[in-house]
């Protein structure tokens, strides 16, 4: 399982921190399609290739998180899925918490974290 953020093209479903499967197949399944990377600072965007030609919905949020790398008045269509970069033997690492909060959060945009990654997550302890 890797931990990664799901960006979803519709405004009104929230961005989602979760631990899924990330693997050729299962990259195809989630982003309808062939796939291509956008790289980001400490991590990579995963879009469907030809989401602009199948017509997908436009991304705004995931346009705004990724507007560095992409061309003037370029857009990203249809959900992104980010994750880490990849270790040395080519395989995708977790994206961290920490990048959420400094590349997400600073923008105002809303995170959902999936209930199996606090299951996961350190107990938070409060001074007295």
């Amino acid at each position: 399982m890797t931990r990664n953020l799901l960006i979803p093209a519709d405004p009104m479903v929230d961005l989602i921190y979760m631990d899924t499967r990330i693997d050729p197949t299962q990259l195809s399944a989630r982003l309808r399609g062939y796939y291509e990377t956008i790289p980001l600072p400490d991590a990579v965007g995963w879009v469907n290739e030809e989401g602009k030609f199948r017509d997908f919905p436009p991304n705004e949020r995931a346009t705004r998180i990724a507007q560095h790398a992409l061309f003037t008045h370029d857009w990203i269509a249809g959900d992104m899925i980010i994750t880490g970069g990849a270790d040395p033997n080519g395989d995708v690492t977790d994206l961290v918490a920490e990048w959420i909060t400094a590349n997400i959060e600073s923008l105002g945009l809303k995170v959902t974290v999936a209930p199996s990654i606090l299951r996961s997550q350190p107990p938070i302890t409060r001074p007295e």
